[in-house]
């Protein structure tokens, strides 16, 4: 017969198990969590989504942008801690500013390659600095300026 101090030990192993896998902390700003996308599902968040296809990922990203009209929100994958998404640009100025604080890890590296690339917003560290370095000098004044008067009209026309 079975110890009932063995069948609560597993009872309780299996539920602190399933919290430590499926909990996602609410990420507060100003003391307001930040919102979540109306489809995030309890237990597991927005899993699904990131196992689609990553074109339609990419997709409902877009969608829930417009949603939130630029606003942050956090999304949720079990067993990964909670991801926020970045839409206002000076929330992102402040991201840029203060980059050793916000790592992005291999999950979303590897998931967001083929839309970023190696460039800068899927790395960190030293290669990071390299590359705001090398973009800074690059988007000045005079350059955006041609990129938008003379390089962007041509593409447009198909020039």
């Amino acid at each position: 017969m079975t110890s009932p101090v063995l069948i609560a030990g597993i009872v309780l192993l299996v539920v602190l198990t399933g919290y430590k896998l499926f909990y996602t902390p609410k990420i507060l700003r100003n003391g307001t969590p930040l919102p979540r996308p109306p489809d995030t599902l309890p237990l597991i968040g927005n899993g699904l989504r990131f196992v689609q296809n990553r074109q339609i990922l990419f997709n409902w990203f877009c969608r829930e942008e417009e949603r939130f009209r630029g606003e942050t929100y956090q999304i949720s994958v079990p067993s990964l801690p909670p991801g926020v998404v970045i839409n206002n640009p000076k929330c992102m100025d402040y991201v840029f500013k203060n980059h050793t604080i916000f790592i992005k890890g291999d999950f979303l590296v590897n998931r967001t390659v083929d839309l970023f690339g190696h460039g800068i917003i899927n790395v960190d560290g030293d290669l990071w600095k390299r590359q705001r370095k090398a973009g800074l000098q690059f988007l000045n004044t005079n350059n955006l300026s041609a990129l938008a008067n003379v390089a962007l009209p041509r593409t447009l026309d198909g020039q």
